[in-house]
Formats: C-alpha cells, structure tokens, sequence
C-alpha cells in the first residue's frame, strides 16, 4: 500500500466521521525525513515519511509507538531542521500517521 489514496481509504473506512477544521492547502509529499524526539535525558531518534505538507506544518507515516500530543521534536529533511509539535496521531494497525505543527 504505497499512494497517497490508498493510505486515505484505508484511514476513510476505519474512522468515525470528523468536520475537517483544516484551513491551509494541504500538498501530497514525499520522501523520508529524521525526526528527533527528546525525553528526559535521551533522544530518541526515527525515520517517518512525507505525507504530505503545508505552510504550517506536516503529516508523516511512521511505526514510531511514543510519540504523544503537545510533543515537541526536531524534523530533519534535506539539510533543513524544523522544531514541531505534534498535534494529533492516527494509528492503523502498526502505522501511525502523526499531524505535525511547526513552532519555529
């Protein structure tokens, strides 16, 4: 299950019906970026893929299982860093797809 429309189905016949409050364009991305997660004294670190992107923020895919709302991380893409927040996390089975805002 690789495209975009697959993973929206799949999302789409496994979720309760929700008003879409999102107000930015939303475009399809892809590519894998690094995301840095810091806990206490460690880091943590792990890859995720684009889902897609706006002007404030991002949805990656991901198996990552500790990431929780208000998270604040560093997401790494193409020799660019960006400080986040999560905002929300959706799994299907053992894939989450986390929205991301931007806070730098």
């Amino acid at each position: 299950m690789g495209s975009e429309k697959d993973w929206i189905e799949l999302i789409a016949t496994d979720a309760p019906l929700f008003e879409d409050r999102r107000t930015e364009l939303r475009l399809p991305a892809e590519g894998q970026v690094r995301v840095s997660l810091k806990d206490s004294d460690t880091v943590q670190e792990f890859h995720a893929d684009l889902v897609n992107l706006s002007q404030r923020g991002m949805c990656i895919r991901h198996t990552f299982q500790n990431l929780k709302p208000c998270q604040t991380l560093r997401v790494f893409c193409d020799g660019s860093e960006i400080e986040a927040e999560v905002a929300w996390n959706w799994a299907v089975g053992a894939v989450i797809i986390s929205g991301l805002r931007s806070v730098s």
